[in-house]
């Protein structure tokens, strides 16, 4: 089996066991590609790692780089650009091929098929002790039975967990374990019986599958596996990223280039991926070409999206309704520190740095509007609570309180300033008039009354007047804030 992965003369084998002691995923990239994809700052947030140790490696133009593989083993649950074929065992941690024995149990119709599941479960106790010929001889009867019992043929895992021993790996580079032809015909099978309920376990069977073909120099069947693995999972990114490899490979390099931009869309790693693999070095010109059409298309976005996000930023910290002003109420601080570090991400002029400019420019948007939404909720509070106090005092005026207030002492006032006037007048009147006493007496109270009636008249005409006004005047200052909530509202869609 000659090596088609990094086009040297090792075999499959070799190459599997000169990785087995490696604790990083080592790869090296052009100098030229690295600069167009990211800088080593923005490559260190990835957890990928630039050595420029090796002279001999910068002379030729190249710069290693190296990926933790801790971090490829923490929460896997879908193959990405930070998958390599040589940690193929990864594969048996996704999906439904891990599901615990009880759940596969009772999956089971009959006393057969439960002890074929108890085949299997034996079988990845001995793959997770890196036992894999125990592993293979129980697979080999969980799938063709043994003695009395018939087996399972029918199960997608079984075959799925035996393809993924025969494709080998870094731990498992055995000549008498790994056979990739049987690792093709296994995930074959795989696909085979899990297409129509599974489509996702299909798709990353046909992946290995087109990977295994690969492996053997298959280079027409490993395009046709992998563009069923598309077609069955178009989410898988390594898909479109190994249908590329199998194309530049075969030397169909404009057709490569579509899947690959597609691969890098999906995650941006692949970019770095091929930037290190054989068959597209190969081609590295063509790489180079989409990568940079690739960071100038971002650059061109995440410029837009700075301008665009500016410009909302600016209007935002001018918005007022009414009285309310949004800097009085909430403050910018989040999303202006986002946007100075979306400018800071710009200005490295790298695919990574724009995508980052990209993703902070969203961020600082969703910022932004959290904090007009916070200045709206407390305007809005605000508002409410001055509408409260004018409902609170039409109540009053409305319910006839008025006349316990000022009005009211104005009236009682009234009739004691009219009754006090009439006394001095009538004590004036009786000293003028001595005789004839009982008819001035009569006048006297005759105009005590008629001053009472007047005053009480002035003063309710008075009260009523200045009920009205107070209404007409609450009414209005009811109306304007009802308004300016309104208008606060829509400025919060």
């Amino acid at each position: 089996m000659s090596n088609y992965i990094f086009g040297t003369s090792l075999s499959y084998i070799d190459y599997l066991q000169a990785r087995s002691f490696e604790n990083s995923l080592k790869m090296e990239v052009s100098q030229q590609s690295r600069a167009i994809i990211a800088s080593n700052e923005q490559l260190q947030l990835k957890h990928i790692s630039v050595s420029t140790s090796s002279n001999q490696v910068m002379s030729e133009g190249f710069e290693g780089l190296s990926f933790d593989l801790k971090r490829l083993n923490e929460g896997v649950a879908e193959l990405t650009a930070a998958f390599d074929w040589g940690f193929s065992e990864l594969l048996a941690k996704m999906g439904q091929v891990n599901d615990a024995l009880a759940d596969l149990i009772r999956l089971t119709k009959t006393p057969a098929q439960t002890w074929a599941y108890e085949q299997f479960e034996i079988a990845r106790e001995a793959f997770r002790k890196r036992l894999y010929p125990e592993a293979l001889e129980y697979l080999a009867r969980a799938i063709n039975g043994f003695a009395s019992n018939t087996g399972y043929k029918l199960e997608y895992r079984f075959h799925y967990l035996l393809g993924t021993i025969r494709l080998g790996g870094f731990k498992n580079s055995s000549k008498d374990v790994v056979d990739l032809g049987a690792a093709e015909s296994a995930f074959l099978a795989t696909a085979r019986y899990s297409r129509g309920a599974q489509p996702g376990e299909a798709g990353r069977a046909m992946l290995a599958a087109g990977w295994a073909a690969y492996c053997q120099g298959k280079m027409e069947e490993a395009k046709e596996y992998t563009n069923q693995a598309i077609s069955l999972s178009p989410g898988l990114g390594e898909a479109y990223f190994q249908l590329a490899k199998v194309q530049m490979h075969m030397g169909e390099v404009a057709n490569a280039l579509t899947p690959l931009q597609r691969a890098i869309e999906l995650d941006r790693l692949y970019s770095i991926k091929a930037a290190s693999d054989g068959d597209f070095l190969a081609h590295q010109d063509k790489l180079d070409d989409l990568l940079a059409r690739l960071r100038d298309e971002s650059q061109q976005k995440a410029e837009a999206m700075l301008r665009s996000v500016r410009q909302e930023l600016e209007s935002a910290e001018a918005f007022i309704v009414a009285e309310y002003s949004l800097k009085n109420y909430t403050n910018t601080a989040d999303a202006k520190h986002v946007l100075d570090e979306a400018h800071s991400a710009a200005r490295s002029k790298t695919y990574f740095g724009s995508l980052d400019c990209i993703e902070m420019c969203e961020r600082a948007t969703i910022k932004l509007h959290e904090a007009i939404s916070d200045f709206v909720r407390r305007a809005r509070a605000a508002n409410q609570s001055k509408i409260d106090e004018v409902d609170q005092r039409l109540n009053r005026v409305s319910n006839g309180d008025l006349a316990t207030d000022s009005v009211g002492y104005f009236f009682l006032g009234s009739v004691l300033l009219g009754v006090i006037i009439c006394c001095v007048q009538c004590n004036s009147m009786l000293s003028m008039t001595p005789t004839n006493s009982l008819a001035t007496c009569g006048e006297l109270i005759a105009t005590i009354f008629y001053a009472s009636v007047f005053c009480a008249m002035v003063t309710f005409i008075i009260h009523f007047v200045r009920k009205d006004n107070i209404l007409r005047n609450g009414r209005r200052e009811k109306e304007r804030l009802t308004a300016i909530d309104s208008d606060l509202a829509k400025s919060s869609r």
